[in-house]
């Protein structure tokens, strides 16, 4: 199982690129496919991207979350979330935040992925220089 994770997060993030450019599938497969990814949740189990946001940008969330949590494999862990974020300029950003191995997966590994997430959004949205790291809480 270690040598599963077929995509690197170079991978995931370049295929979320491709999809919003619609240099992916055609047309009305792409549009099918960011909205199907539009309804995943966006609190809970799951929704580590989305966590990590203001309430004001949750409606632009494209994501596609998994995990493998320690009580189902014993010694291995996975948290994973990828997905493109709409941001309030009307651009665009795609994050793939991947986590396996964590000794604390629901303490440490599982908080750090919503961190990770208003970290980038912050720092990709606030023009006015504040710290990104500020802006988060820190797990």
């Amino acid at each position: 199982l270690w040598d599963d994770n077929f995509f690197s997060a170079s991978d995931a993030t370049r295929f979320l690129e491709l999809l919003w450019q619609g240099d992916l599938l055609d047309d009305e497969e792409t549009a099918a496919l960011l909205e199907w990814s539009a309804r995943t949740p966006t609190s809970g189990f799951g929704a580590w991207i989305p966590a990590g946001l203001p309430e004001a940008a949750l409606g632009g969330v494209h994501h596609k979350p998994g995990a493998i949590p320690p009580d189902v494999i014993a010694g291995y862990t996975v948290s994973h979330d990828i997905g493109i974020v709409e941001t309030p300029d009307g651009g665009a950003y795609a994050i793939s935040i991947l986590a396996s191995g964590g000794r604390d997966y629901y303490g440490r590994q599982i908080p750090l992925l919503p961190y990770i997430s208003c970290v980038t959004y912050f720092a990709l949205t606030d023009g006015d220089g504040a710290d990104p790291f500020a802006r988060c809480h820190r797990p």
